[in-house]
Parts: structure tokens; C-alpha cells; sequence
């Protein structure tokens, strides 16, 4: 149950990952979004843009169809009166709308200019200085252009429009559209940013969630399985790798202290507890690494001696679990000033391979650790095959 509790958190763990990845991927896609969409914005407003500009000049070439400069020049009410057509088609989207032509020395000049501001306003012949390569092209061209501005913070977009009459181009009337367009998709698609937003801020915060109690999970997990005295593990690891010990790859031993009962009569648990302290030590000292260790109850232990080549003989870990007790056994256990002697006694199983189940193999070890005790303790008992 415990694993399964854990595969599925795991689970879990590795799709809010995976939506976390996919919705950050989008969110920082965003602008990009944001831009693509605004294209799209802008090709309509440029279309809609053209469709005013053709109006425009259909309405200035009622009044001046030809030679525009001239009617203009000797008409300062005509002046007045197309300004005044120009500004009407001013509005939240449309911010200047004003004619250019270019005298004789090549400059740029105003004709007219539609701006309600008298501030603003480019007054007839004003000198006018193009930040853009677009006028150029307009005036080689005589064909509609725009371009999106990149130096006044407040426009979006300009859009040319030659002005032909008789063939001749008499000026380009030039129509800057406002941020307004832009700021609307901005603030059309900002919730849906702040959403994606709130959306990875809560993610993380489950993500967070899950790894703390995959954490806490597998701390607890392992607390359970860990014995708190020896530090080795205990009956709740063995019961659950029992079912993934493969048995041709181990041989089991139960390792018993001998006499145990008289250390703890004599000089009490505490140094019954520090006695199975330093057992369990050696037997981690004189044990290889590969080998499982477990305190399976009271003052027995469990050795699951690793199979460590193929073709290893029965013989050779005999020999390794006999060296094993030997030196458990050897030396006496210092506790504060006490010596004490202190013997183990072991029963092997070499042929668990040949067993059904490692519970049969425990329990062939236990019944030679039981012939231990009784032909004299401080000895290795060994099982048949």
C-alpha cells in the first residue's frame, strides 16, 4: 500500500511538472503571442487605414485636383477649410493625419495638417523632418507604405498615401496611428497573462507541496524500517524487499547473541543497548557492503550475504560467515570501564537458492541458529542442502 501511495505522489509530481513546464513554455511564449496577435490587429487597421486614406484623397482633390501646392499657396482659406476635412478623420485610433511634399531642394514641407492642437499643427511650407526611410520610399515608389514606429513612443504605426492628380504625385498624406490599437490587445490579453501567472504560482505552490510530502513520506518510511537503537534495518524493510530478493543471489544467516539475557541481569538495559550497539557495528565492520544487514528482533540479526559472483561455491561463504562470527566473537566489549565478553552464534543457509521462499530460507537459518545454542554456542551451525 505504502509503495503504491508512493508511485502514485510520484505520478502526480511528474504531471503538475509537466503542466508546469508546458504552461511557464507558454508564458514566457506570451509576447510572442502578443505580437503575433497584434500583427494580425495591425494588418486589419492597416486595411481599414487605407480605406481612410483613400476617402481623404478622393475629399482634397475635390477642392485642389490640380497642382495642389499652387491652390494651397494662394488660398489660405482652402488651407483652413482641408485642414478642417483632415482633423475629422482624427480620432482614438488615427492621432495625426497631415500631407508632405518636397520642394525643389529635395526637403520635406508641410501642405496640410489635421492636428486640433495649434501646438501640434505643422503650419503650410513648415519644414519637415522624416525619421523614417519610408518617406523616401513612398516618394520613389508613389505607392501606398506604412511602418511601425520605432522612435516615438506614442504611435504604432504610419501609414503613406501618395497624392496623384494629371500623373504627377502633388504630396503624400500620411496618417500615424495611435497606440490605442496595441494597448487594447495588451490589455485584452494581460488577464490572461495574469491567469497563466496565478496558475504557475499555484503549481509550484502543489509542486512544493508534493515534494515535501515525498519527502516526509520516504523519511517516514524510512524511520519505519530502520531500527532506532542499531541503525540497521529492521522486519519492516525485510518484509518489504521480501518479494524482491532474488533468491540465487543471497545466502541468509541469523546471527544471535549469546547470553544476552545475563548481560542485561547483570549490568542492565543501558549497556544492553550500547552491547547491541557495537554488535551490530562489527557485524557491519566484518560484513561487506553489498551484504543486508537487519536487526530482526530483540538480539538476533539477519545477514543476507550477497552472492558476489556466479559461479561462487557453497564453501566460500561458508568460510566468509564463519570469519564473520569468529571475529565478532573475538574481542571482549568495552562499556565505560567494563570488559565484556561477549560470543555470537550464527545459522546458515548456503542453498538459498534452492529454497521456495526467503521466509523457508529464514526459517532453515533459524533452525541452525537454534543447533548453535545447543551444541555449545559461539559457533557457525551450517544447513544440508
Amino acid at each position: 500500500m505504502s509503495n503504491r501511495i508512493l508511485f502514485l505522489e510520484k505520478l502526480f509530481f511528474a504531471l503538475f511538472a509537466l503542466l508546469f513546464v508546458s504552461i511557464g513554455f507558454i508564458y514566457l511564449k506570451f509576447d510572442q503571442t502578443i505580437e503575433a496577435t497584434s500583427k494580425n490587429i495591425a494588418g486589419i487597421e492597416v486595411s481599414d487605414t487605407k480605406r481612410v486614406a483613400d476617402t481623404i484623397d478622393k475629399n482634397i482633390r475635390l477642392y485642389a485636383s490640380k497642382n495642389l501646392y499652387d491652390r494651397l499657396k494662394n488660398s489660405p482659406t482652402l488651407r483652413r477649410r482641408l485642414n478642417k476635412i483632415l482633423s475629422l478623420y482624427i480620432n482614438k485610433n488615427i492621432k495625426y493625419v497631415y500631407v508632405i511634399y518636397k520642394d525643389r531642394m529635395g526637403s520635406f514641407r508641410y501642405l496640410l495638417d489635421g492636428s486640433k492642437n495649434p501646438k501640434e499643427r505643422g503650419v503650410f511650407k513648415q519644414k519637415f523632418i522624416p525619421i523614417s526611410s519610408i518617406w523616401s520610399k513612398c516618394f520613389k515608389t508613389e505607392k501606398d507604405v506604412f511602418a511601425k514606429q520605432r522612435t516615438i513612443s506614442t504611435l504604432w504605426i504610419t501609414y503613406l498615401h501618395p497624392i496623384i492628380a494629371d500623373s504627377k504625385m502633388q504630396g503624400v498624406l500620411a496618417l500615424d496611428m495611435s497606440l490605442n490599437a496595441y494597448e487594447s490587445i495588451k490589455c485584452a490579453l494581460n488577464p490572461l497573462r495574469n491567469y497563466i501567472a496565478y496558475l504557475l504560482f499555484f503549481e509550484v505552490f502543489v509542486i512544493l507541496i508534493i515534494i515535501l510530502q515525498i519527502i516526509l513520506f520516504v523519511q517516514e518510511r524510512r524511520v519505519a524500517r530502520v531500527d532506532p537503537l542499531t541503525r540497521l534495518y529492521n522486519r519492516n524493510y525485510l518484509k518489504d524487499k521480501a518479494k524482491n530478493i532474488d533468491l540465487n543471489h543471497i545466502y541468509v544467516a541469523m546471527i544471535d547473541i549469546d547470553f544476552f539475557k545475563k548481560v542485561n541481569d547483570t549490568y542492565g538495559h543501558d549497556v544492553g543497548d550500547i552491547v547491541l550497539r557495537i554488535i551490530a557495528k562489527k557485524i557491519i565492520a566484518y560484513t561487506r557492503g553489498e551484504d543486508i544487514l537487519i536487526r530482526y528482533g530483540g538480539e538476533e540479526f539477519i545477514v543476507l550475504f550477497s552472492r558476489t559472483q556466479k559461479n561462487q561455491s557453497d564453501e566460500s561463504i561458508i568460510s566468509i560467515a564463519k570469519r564473520v562470527q569468529e571475529q565478532i566473537s573475538k574481542d571482549p566489549i568495552r562499556v565505560r570501564d567494563l570488559r565484556i565478553t561477549v560470543t555470537v552464534s550464527m545459522g546458515l543457509d548456503p542453498f538459498t537458492y534452492k529454497r521456495s521462499s526467503l521466509a523457508e530460507s529464514i526459517s532453515i537459518a533459524d533452525e541452525m541458529l537454534y543447533l548453535a545454542k545447543h551444541n555449545g554456542r559461539n559457533r557457525v551451525e551450517v544447513a544440508k542442502s
